[in-house]
């Protein structure tokens, strides 16, 4: 190898082993950190968590229920109870416990129903109020809101839009996907006893009301985000979105809102302190299928049920294609042998019992007939047996000896030998 090759053998070796070491420099000694996004089993299986969280910080008894049927299976303790995500999907036997239990002086907080999508292109006149009125009494699944006449709407550009300094210090904390959006939309709600407005989000979902229900003893200034409703000693919340899950409850004033909400209840005639309890229902109540259909398609079902029935009893009668009427003449006695024959033939055990039962009858004929056999030896026995009935040897010793014939022929053999030897001996 010449000099100028060693040299730049030399320079690209050197350069591989800068090289090397940079990478090793920048991957031992340049080390950050990183944020990365994680989400806990506990925070995606539960999304009221966060709120279960906070009130529990703040001295609440939290009890969570899956279901509002399930809530409802023990008796409410006094406190608030929250109904995150039903829709307003609430029979009318729940709603009046519910109304019962509030009267009591509880607090109970939920979204109402959302209403028909013709209602929000009217206008806001005397007929179309009625109107409106009209179609809220015939709501049947959200009864509790359908008594104070609120149905959900789509939020429109009436609603307070603003960015104060308390939400551009709050968009700090927002998660990057809302950033990108548009600026919300912003309402205030003073909370019963609060001496500051609270800001609320309702950039798309509102609330709307006919003329005929009673107004609400306390709400946000557009009348969209919330509104609280007296009912006996207690209250009923209406929210129009579910501010206090994992992902709404961090924005703006949400989460003050929910412990202002939890301290509407006072102690009857005492003014004591609200009760510390507080109840979630986080999933929606849903009836099951098989009660659906009963309750709907019960007369229906009921004539199913006996046509099948009636069907089932008919098919019952009798299994399979008909058959001939049997003969009335008896059958003759070579069949019953016949019959007999082929049952032990393929029963366990019955060729053995057929061929022991055949030798004892040839036995019991030679041994009456020639008795001077029985002192020879067994070969003699079997060749004077042989020559006396015309036999053969070899098939008087499987007669007599061997055990009975696997195959059909050797054990038809074995028989007809037997019954060869015992007819020469009864003449």
């Amino acid at each position: 190898m010449s000099y100028k090759h060693r040299q730049w053998l030399y320079a690209a070796m050197t350069l591989l082993v800068i090289g090397a070491g940079c990478l090793w420099w920048f991957s031992a000694f340049e080390r950050r950190w990183v944020a990365r996004p994680y989400t806990s089993d506990s925070l995606r299986n539960n999304p009221m968590l966060a709120s279960t969280r906070l009130l529990t910080n703040h001295g609440f008894t939290v009890r969570d229920e899956t279901t509002l049927r399930e809530a409802l299976l023990k008796p409410l303790p006094d406190g608030t109870l929250l109904i995150a995500e039903n829709g307003g999907m609430v029979s009318p036997e729940q709603a009046n416990l519910l109304l019962a239990w509030v009267r009591k002086g509880n607090t109970l907080i939920m979204r109402p129903k959302w209403g028909s999508d013709a209602d929000d292109d009217r206008d806001d006149d005397s007929q179309a109020a009625a109107q409106r009125g009209s179609n809220v009494a015939k709501v049947e699944t959200d009864p509790v809101a359908a008594r104070f006449g609120v149905t959900l709407k789509h939020a429109k550009c009436e609603c307070k839009k603003k960015e104060s300094a308390s939400a551009k210090e709050s968009s700090l904390f927002t998660p990057p996907e809302i950033k990108g959006k548009a600026a919300d939309r912003l309402t205030d709600f003073t909370p019963p006893g609060a001496g500051y407005a609270l800001q609320l989000d309702v950039s798309y979902v509102g609330m709307r009301s006919g003329k005929a229900h009673p107004a609400p003893l306390h709400g946000d200034v557009a009348g969209d985000a919330v509104r609280v409703y007296a009912e006996g000693r207690g209250h009923v919340v209406l929210v129009a979105q579910n501010y206090f899950n994992n992902r709404q409850l961090a924005r703006y004033d949400h989460a003050e809102m929910l412990l202002g909400l939890a301290q509407l209840r006072q102690g009857a005639h005492t003014g004591k302190p609200s009760a510390a309890h507080f109840i979630i229902v986080r999933d929606i109540d849903m009836v099951k299928w098989y009660q659906a259909l009963w309750d709907n398609f019960r007369p229906a079902l009921i004539g199913a049920v006996c046509l099948l029935l009636l069907m089932l009893w008919t098919a019952l009668r009798r299994f399979g294609p008909i058959l001939p009427e049997p003969t009335l003449e008896r059958r003759s006695l070579i069949e019953h042998i016949d019959a007999s024959g082929r049952w032990l033939w393929k029963l366990k055990g019955g060729r053995e019992l057929l061929l022991e039962a055949a030798r004892a009858a040839a036995n019991k004929a030679w041994q009456r007939r020639s008795p001077e056999l029985l002192r020879r030896h067994p070969d003699e026995q079997i060749e004077r047996l042989a020559k006396a009935s015309n036999l053969a040897v070899a098939d008087v010793a499987d007669a007599l000896r061997h055990p009975a014939g696997k195959t059909p022929a050797a054990f038809t053999r074995q028989i007809h030998t037997l019954r060869q030897l015992r007819k020469s001996h009864e003449r």
